[in-house]
């Protein structure tokens, strides 16, 4: 789905968690939310600026963190 002005990369994705993404008492395993996360960043690639793209530039995407 295009951003509009409001909402710049916008993407969405339903996502429907299996039985094993489930632990014995119904809730959802934390590793389970990274993995959504990284699949809706590969959405926001796929659909603004897709990894094919990036890399004929020589730019990849990564994933930091701020020690400030």
């Amino acid at each position: 789905m295009p951003a509009d002005n409001r909402r710049p990369l916008r993407v969405e994705l339903h996502f429907q968690p299996k039985t094993y993404d489930i632990d014995f008492a119904g809730h959802v395993s934390n590793i389970v939310y990274i993995r959504w996360l990284e699949d809706l960043r590969m959405m926001v690639l796929d659909t603004y600026l897709p990894l094919n793209i990036l890399m004929e530039r020589g730019i990849a995407p990564v994933v930091i963190a701020n020690d400030d």
